[in-house]
């Protein structure tokens, strides 16, 4: 059965996407999509729901740059 998402609600899931790594988007998204079926209850999906299961995802997948010089610009 398909989500019944807002507008507002998918632009924040796929910007939420945008920061990770290409091969990690689409293991992203079905992180995403489980989260926001398991607790189905029956009710709309709210903006609060989508931005827990897009965080709890950043969270998982997300590999924060690894910068090899100093970028301070004090130095």
């Amino acid at each position: 059965m398909p989500l019944a998402l807002t507008d507002e609600q998918l632009d924040a899931i796929l910007l939420g996407a945008r920061p990770l790594a290409v091969r990690d988007r689409d293991d992203f998204l079905k992180e995403v999509v489980a989260a926001l079926t398991k607790g189905d209850g029956g009710g709309p999906i709210g903006d609060g729901d989508v931005h827990r299961a897009v965080h709890a995802a950043q969270k998982k997948f997300f590999d924060p740059p690894v910068l090899d010089h100093d970028v301070s610009k004090y130095r």
